[in-house]
């Protein structure tokens, strides 16, 4: 079911990047919180059961580059070739431009790195704005291998990176980018979802309770960083959520296309956000969905589908 989860997270992304809120709260950021949570458990299940012993991390690596970048390159190219037919948002390519955004990486270092390529407010400025988040994941899937190897430190990591998120919730350092955007803040949110993987509970309801009351503390005093409030309630539920499914996994049809399309969507929707102001002079929902709907399909069976093929086969 793990599929239609992130299908529907992928889409209130999409949403929240058409300005669709939900009581004035951004649902994009709860979302991709949860999305956090899903990864810390993939990644561990990929790490600890699926990689051989004897490889696994250059298995893990090779397993996550094919999962992440080969979707990501065609969103790219396609996006490129957008921009430059149509000149819309006075584009300026540079080599150093498009590498910065084809790794991924630099993109959640948007605040400090020079990474944009059109005239566009700073954080919409790439190719591909929702990639930052890929760039924060794949620290993470680093930090997690190394909370898997070398368990007290893991847990060090993940205490650190709590106290990071609330020192910026607080406001003691930028709510934004220490308490949203860069892995220093985030990690621990990864790690929950190891700690449901490997079933640690008593970890697990340890850093619930500490953000079940950090919310009750920052509704008492009544100042918020800026997601607080999406921020822990994604998480909250999240947590919620991902324990229910390991739980009863249920198992419902058209699930892998499902998760297949959840990617492609949250990775290609900005560019017909683009196409549809460009040629049509607004934000057409119906049409964004169709098309990053459609090009999902297309990436599933041209590209996704072989790709697994190659993962999958590196494990037998």
């Amino acid at each position: 079911m793990f599929g239609y989860i992130r299908f529907i997270l992928a889409y209130l992304v999409l949403l929240s990047h058409l300005g669709i809120e939900l009581a004035g709260k951004n649902i994009g950021v709860f979302a991709v919180v949860i999305f956090y949570i899903l990864a810390g458990l993939v990644t561990s299940k990929v790490f600890i059961k699926i990689a051989p012993q004897n490889a696994q991390i250059s298995y893990f690596v090779k397993d996550r580059f094919l999962r992440i970048y080969p979707t990501f390159f065609f969103a790219l190219i396609l996006t490129m070739l957008f921009f430059w037919i149509t000149s819309y948002l006075q584009p300026h390519f540079s080599a150093k431009k498009i590498l910065l955004n084809a790794l991924i990486m630099p993109l959640n270092y948007f605040f400090w790195l020079d990474v944009s390529v059109i005239d566009a407010p700073i954080g919409l400025n790439f190719l591909i704005p929702p990639a930052w988040s890929l760039g924060a994941e794949l620290q993470a899937y680093c930090l997690l291998m190394l909370a898997i190897k070398f368990r007290k430190f893991g847990l060090f990591l993940a205490v650190i990176s709590l106290i990071v998120f609330m020192l910026a919730n607080l406001n003691f350092i930028d709510s934004d980018i220490y308490g949203y955007r860069t892995v220093c803040g985030v990690f621990f949110i990864f790690y929950t979802g190891f700690l449901i993987y490997i079933k640690d509970y008593k970890k697990l309801v340890g850093f619930y309770i500490v953000m079940a009351l950090f919310l009750c503390y920052l509704f008492y005093n009544g100042e918020f960083g800026i997601f607080s409030i999406e921020i822990i309630s994604g998480y909250l539920l999240g947590v919620l959520l991902t324990l229910t499914h390991e739980k009863f996994r249920i198992k419902i049809k058209f699930n892998e296309l499902l998760g297949s399309l959840s990617y492609s969507l949250f990775i290609c929707h900005f560019l017909f956000i683009w196409f549809s102001k460009y040629f049509f002079e607004e934000q057409n929902l119906a049409l964004i969905t169709i098309s990053s709907v459609t090009f999902g399909l297309i990436n599933y069976y041209l590209i996704e589908s072989r790709i697994n093929k190659i993962r999958f086969k590196q494990s037998d």
